[in-house]
């Protein structure tokens, strides 16, 4: 299991900025790059908005904007889908994201703990890799 440490997440590189289509550009600022290793794979990232940042450069009373969910991409830019929630925070809640069974170097699921202090309450969320679609598919736990 390899867990994400918003710790270790890095501002992206140019090139991880040109995977990103036109409704990420004004948060490039704000985006980080949280890379997935485990043993000798290949890396995989997850490229998400940090919220807080970016809603610290608000006005107080501006209205909530919708974000675009994190990506989550292969070394060479191809996304394999897309996390259903924000990473680490989509405020209110804060997400912990972990990527496991592992199979040749690739994780085949991801599982998501969302801490939920709204009436949804905590809640858990899995993204399966698909071998026909070639991407990570969703469905709440």
């Amino acid at each position: 299991m390899v867990k994400i440490r918003a710790s270790q997440c890095t501002p992206l590189t140019t090139q991880q900025r040109e995977w990103l289509g036109p409704e990420w550009q004004r948060f490039l600022p704000f985006v980080r790059s949280c890379e997935v290793t485990w043993r000798k794979s290949a890396p995989l990232y997850v490229l998400s908005i940090w919220a807080e940042d970016f809603e610290a450069t608000l006005p107080k009373d501006a209205p909530a904007e919708r974000l675009p969910k994190p990506i989550i991409a292969a070394n060479d830019g191809k996304v394999l889908g897309r996390l259903p929630i924000g990473f680490p925070l989509d405020p209110p809640r804060t997400t912990d994201v972990s990527f496991t069974k592992w199979l040749d170097g690739f994780p085949h699921r991801i599982c998501i703990a969302v801490t939920d202090p709204t009436v949804l309450g905590n809640h858990s969320l899995v993204l399966t890799w698909s071998s026909q679609e070639h991407l990570f598919i969703g469905k709440s736990k």
